[in-house]
């Protein structure tokens, strides 16, 4: 995801990026993708002068009873666009995940998203046709802010909520939250980061609801 945000902040010339992030958990909207176990993800994408871009990304996993095993990859293609200090972004993305991922649904799907970023604020929408594989949608909106950046140091924040689908005969369900505070600090070229965690999602009594995560990333 930290490629995506960066590939869609605003059109760029042509090049090409990677990124390799190992973490101690891998967590997505408050639900682990990893079944909270460590998780290496390698990135890349690609921009276009024109605005257009896409992209993608490949995770594994280790656990205590198991071997290295896939549990995580998207794909995504979208356009970029700035005006003075705003940029606007859409695309599309398909997320796939494993049976370690502890959310109650949505494990192979496709998202359409629309979004709008500052200098140090974004906010996108996310929406589903066929969010649990059943027919039914669902919308995700998130922001993501920068509150702190000085010199190596960076302190970041994400709040998001998603409107799940209806199950037959509801009406409505909760919208579910979740929220992410992280501390980055550079260690050319790596960067090191510790993500506090919370959710109030839906599940199956595994889901997140506050975690730490750590992290080690290089960006190419």
């Amino acid at each position: 995801m930290a490629l995506l945000l960066a590939a869609s902040a605003q059109p760029a010339q042509a090049q090409f990026a990677g990124s390799l992030n190992l973490a101690s958990n891998d967590i997505f909207r408050g639900h682990s993708t990893s079944g909270d176990n460590p998780a290496l993800t390698g990135s890349v994408a690609f921009d276009h002068h024109s605005g257009l871009y896409l992209g993608g990304t490949l995770s594994g996993m280790a656990g205590e009873h198991h071997g290295p095993r896939f549990n995580a990859t998207t794909q995504f293609a979208g356009w970029a666009t700035q005006a003075g200090r705003i940029s606007f972004d859409a695309g599309v993305i398909h997320r796939r995940y494993s049976r370690f991922y502890t959310a109650e649904y949505a494990r192979d799907y496709f998202e359409a998203y629309a979004g709008i970023s500052g200098r140090d604020l974004g906010v996108r929408l996310f929406y589903s046709p066929d969010f649990d594989n059943h027919g039914r949608s669902a919308v995700y909106s998130e922001v993501n802010a920068t509150l702190l950046s000085r010199e190596r140091f960076s302190l970041t924040a994400h709040i998001g909520g998603l409107a799940p689908p209806k199950e037959p005969g509801e009406d409505s369900r909760s919208v579910e939250l979740d929220w992410r505070l992280g501390l980055s600090r550079r260690f050319v070229p790596f960067t090191a980061s510790l993500d506090l965690i919370g959710s109030n999602a839906y599940g199956d009594g595994r889901a997140t609801h506050h975690k730490a995560m750590i992290s080690i990333s290089r960006v190419f």
